[in-house]
């Protein structure tokens, strides 16, 4: 039998000694004998010993079963519990363990060499098994990587297979989807025009189901001016001459509207060279032709304002000229006045006409002034005024106009207004063009109901409101909400800048002019001004 080294844990001295001496008396060695759970598994960290006599009661914070627990899981050494009780807790604590042996104190040298031996020989098997166990982890391991490489093989081919097969299909699918799902109109046709085949989108631009328009010709949808030049471009692609065709044309939609497309075309040949069908790519280019249009609009409107813009120009210059018989006219009727005041018997009205020819004499050199300093870049002549007046004043100009064309005026002014700041002839020409634009908009209204009504008011937020309303047959929403932009008019023939100007004095006297449409019938522009600080 060969020796094993044995530790030997006890904290009575007399039971120690006698097992030490049981142990050394069947030829193992002893090679140390400590009293406390610490010291013990000290020992075994440093000695290594083959096994471990445990007893289970210990002085300190560490009895043997913990001790023990300790040794056998961190070392690997089999332990057997030693101890002098047969307490229950004690016994199921160190089952708990797994305990190599249990030897109840006294115990003699047969009993002892049984436990040794036993646990000895149930540590090796317990080694060797665990060995045993590693050999087969480690073969099933080597198996396990053999059969996961395999099956790794094998799902890398059923994957590219896979892969493959969906590719085909992913080919096959893009190759209708291009077709089906276009951004453009494509359809394959005979030689004779007929539909082959036609995608969504062509079916949407001429606006026929896919089986309806599978029944129609190319010439048939057509526009009929447009089917020579068709015709001439599809006989080059048939001759060979070209191989691809592009033209603009027009097409008849199913609801009888035209549509214009930018039509491509190309011919599939088999590989002898022969006709199969033709490739038509369709581009709806509506919208492309009506921006054209629109361009073209704007186009001719900055022509109309260079013209303005030279008539400006030249109303500078012709201001001047104008001014000097207007001032001689007001000499002329003042000179008239002073005789008549000579002649006792001279009418009262023909000095009042005399005096009026003066007034708009004065009134019109005052316009001309005005025209010539705005077209020249000059400052406007800004003063407290009294809107009411200006509104006065303004009807008083347009007399003749109202009597032409049967309107009546009704007024409604707020009374103690606060004076505004602006250019009294300014002003007065915003009111005339607002009344001259009411009185036009019920030109096609009955006699009786051709009136129009202005008021002034005060506001809550220190302005002076006027407003204008008209019986005329109102405005249209688009209308109303560019009413202000140049060259924009609802008259025939009109230039559509009486606003746009109105609109530009009143914000360069800080305030605002702005329209809305009567539930009754009729128009109502509301104007604003500030009050004098």
């Amino acid at each position: 039998m060969t020796p094993q080294r044995i530790l030997v844990v006890e904290d009575e001295a007399v039971s120690a000694w006698d097992e030490r001496e049981l142990v050394t008396s069947l030829g193992h060695i002893v090679t140390a004998v400590v009293d406390s759970g610490e010291e013990a598994v000290r020992q075994v960290e440093a000695e290594r010993p083959d096994l471990v006599l445990m007893d289970i009661v210990l002085d300190g914070e560490m009895d043997g079963i913990e001790a023990a627990q300790r040794i056998h899981r961190e070392h690997d050494v089999p332990v057997i519990y030693v101890t002098a009780h047969a307490d229950e807790q004690f016994i199921q604590r160190a089952k708990l363990t797994g305990p190599f042996g249990y030897l109840i104190k006294p115990f003699d040298q047969r009993s002892l060499a049984i436990n040794i031996d036993m646990a000895l020989e149930r540590h090796r098997m317990e080694r060797k098994l665990r060995d045993l166990n590693e050999v087969l982890e480690s073969r099933v391991q080597r198996r396990t990587e053999t059969l996961i490489e395999a099956n790794g093989r094998l799902r890398y081919e059923i994957a590219e297979r896979q892969r493959l097969d969906q590719a085909l299909r992913e080919n096959m699918e893009r190759f209708r989807a291009t077709f089906e799902q276009a951004a453009v109109g494509i359809a394959h046709v005979a030689h004779d025009g007929s539909f082959l085949r036609v995608n969504r989108k062509i079916c949407s631009i001429l606006g026929y189901p896919r089986e309806e328009l599978l029944q129609k010709n190319c010439k048939e949808i057509t526009y009929p001016e447009d089917v020579e030049k068709t015709l001439a471009y599809i006989e080059r692609i048939i001759s060979g001459e070209t191989e691809t065709a592009s033209l603009e044309k027009r097409y008849l939609r199913k609801d009888g509207s035209l549509v214009w497309i930018n039509l491509t075309v190309s011919a599939l040949r088999n590989q002898d060279g022969r006709f199969k069908y033709f490739i038509s790519v369709i581009e709806d280019i509506s919208e492309r032709r009506r921006l054209a249009e629109r361009m073209q609009q704007n186009q001719d409107t900055l022509f109309r304002v260079g013209r303005i813009s030279t008539l400006g120009e030249m109303a500078a210059a012709i201001a001047h000229e104008i001014n000097q018989p207007l001032t001689a006219i007001g000499n002329y009727a003042g000179g008239a006045i002073e005789r008549l005041e000579s002649i006792p018997a001279a009418a009262p009205a023909l000095r009042e006409a005399m005096q009026r020819i003066i007034d708009l004499s004065h009134r019109a050199a005052g316009i001309i002034k005005r025209l010539r300093d705005f077209a020249q870049g000059e400052s406007e002549q800004y003063r407290p005024l009294s809107l009411n007046q200006a509104v006065s004043e303004s009807i008083a100009l347009v007399q003749m106009q109202m009597q032409q064309r049967e309107v009546t005026i009704k007024t409604l002014f707020g009374k103690d207004l606060p004076q505004v700041y602006g250019d009294i002839l300014q002003i007065e020409q915003v009111i005339i063009n607002l009344l001259l634009n009411s009185m036009e908009a019920m030109e096609q209204s009955a006699r009786g109901e051709r009136w129009l009504s202005l008021s002034t008011r005060g506001t809550e937020d220190d302005k002076v409101e006027l407003t204008v309303r008209d019986r005329g047959a109102g405005l249209a929403p688009a209308v109303v909400q560019r009413l202000f932009e140049p060259f924009v008019t609802t008259k025939q023939g009109g230039m559509g800048l009486g606003l746009s100007i109105s609109h530009t004095i009143v914000e360069a006297h800080r305030g605002r002019l702005w329209a809305t449409s009567e539930p009754e019938g009729g128009t109502c522009f509301h104007l604003t001004f500030p009050i004098c600080e």
